[in-house]
């Protein structure tokens, strides 16, 4: 049961330490680059847990699951996508991302459940199966050059963007300021 406990964790863990840097590096790399390799590494990291259950390779599984989810925190890159394209619907796309989003929390487990009667293994090769279209996507839609250039931000008096001009991480400000931080620990013990 611990060990069941270890591998279900681990891939929320990956997503929560995936987002203190895949959306920085698609300010330096560019939002398509970043987003159709996080894709990618999610497409093969759910055949790999696929393999590592079929072949019952439990530390193979756990580390698939936590790359898995160090590229499925790549969330932060389409809201940065939606952040830079002033022409959307700003209310209406971040609404229908986290809908799309929290969909996909709630119906996966249960497409998992019934892809699971076909075996241990199916409902990761379906999840890899759902990148497809999710590729096809980007790699058709993101063409303009706030997409696929990295970002030069203008001068940002907030807190974050003062953090980013000297440097600083995601992580070193919230290790620097006492209120981010106890904000991401109530949404951590909340989550």
């Amino acid at each position: 049961q611990l060990l069941m406990g270890a591998a279900l964790a681990v891939n929320p863990l990956g997503i929560l330490v995936g987002n203190l840097f895949i959306g920085p590096l698609s300010d330096r790399l560019g939002r398509k680059p970043v987003l159709m390799r996080t894709l990618s590494i999610t497409l093969v990291g759910h055949l790999i847990t696929a393999w590592a259950l079929l072949e019952r390779e439990y530390l193979l599984f756990v580390l698939a699951r936590f790359v898995t989810g160090l590229t499925e925190s790549n969330t932060a890159v389409a809201r940065a996508v939606i952040a830079d394209h002033p022409e959307l619907d700003r209310v209406r796309s971040f609404a229908t991302l986290n809908a799309t989003q929290y969909s996909g929390w709630l119906l996966g487990p249960l497409m998992g459940g019934i892809f699971l009667k076909w075996g241990d293994t199916w409902p990761f090769i379906v999840a890899a199966l759902v990148m497809l279209p999710g590729l096809w996507l980007v790699s058709t839609a993101l063409d303009s050059p706030a997409d696929t250039q990295p970002h030069v931000q203008a001068p940002d008096p907030a807190p974050a963007a003062q953090a980013a001009s000297k440097g600083r991480t995601t992580l070193g400000l919230l290790l620097e300021d006492g209120l981010i931080a106890r904000v991401f620990a109530c949404q951590a013990v909340y989550t």
